[in-house]
């Protein structure tokens, strides 16, 4: 359904122009592996003792950078030996992190704001969850209507950092 995608896309959007609020960074000209494990101490740093090995951890990167996380020696050995990091169905998951892929990763100034987030960081509240109403019929042609009520904030900062490349 475009229309419902179209709704969801937006609020990625939404919750990623909060990236560049993070107080923690780490800065590049790309994502490679000691970038991610320097972001994840500092994510440990910060976070206390809600960075557990059971957190969930989530790192959305943008399709520019694949190339450059498929090179991290920990997702190719997890390609090789992993049962969700497949090369097939490209999800990865390396050093306890989610990788998710986003054309939306907030892109500010030439620098993209790439968020390694712990649960808590962000906080998303729905008024409205999104609806697609029936077709509004209009003569010869039909409307298509759908809306969606909701707001996006940062909750704890410490549980957040951003990697900035540029």
């Amino acid at each position: 359904m475009p229309l419902a995608a179209a709704i969801r896309e937006s609020v990625d959007i939404l919750l990623f122009a909060l990236g560049d609020d993070l107080s923690a960074t780490e800065s590049g000209a790309a994502i490679d592996d000691a970038m991610v494990r320097s972001a994840l101490g500092q994510l440990a740093t910060n976070a206390k003792g809600k960075f557990t090995a059971d957190a969930p951890k989530l790192l959305v990167v943008p399709p520019t950078q694949l190339k450059n996380v498929w090179n991290i020696p920990a997702i190719k050995e997890y390609q090789i030996r992993g049962t969700v990091g497949s090369a097939v169905n490209a999800q990865m998951n390396a050093y306890g992190l989610v990788w998710r892929e986003s054309g939306n990763v907030l892109n500010s100034g030439g620098s993209y704001y790439n968020p390694l987030l712990l649960k808590d960081a962000w906080a998303l509240a729905w008024n409205e969850k999104p609806h697609i109403l029936d077709e509004q019929v209009d003569g010869l042609g039909f409307a298509l209507i759908s809306y969606a009520e909701f707001g996006a904030a940062e909750w704890f900062d410490s549980s957040g950092v951003a990697l900035v490349i540029t």
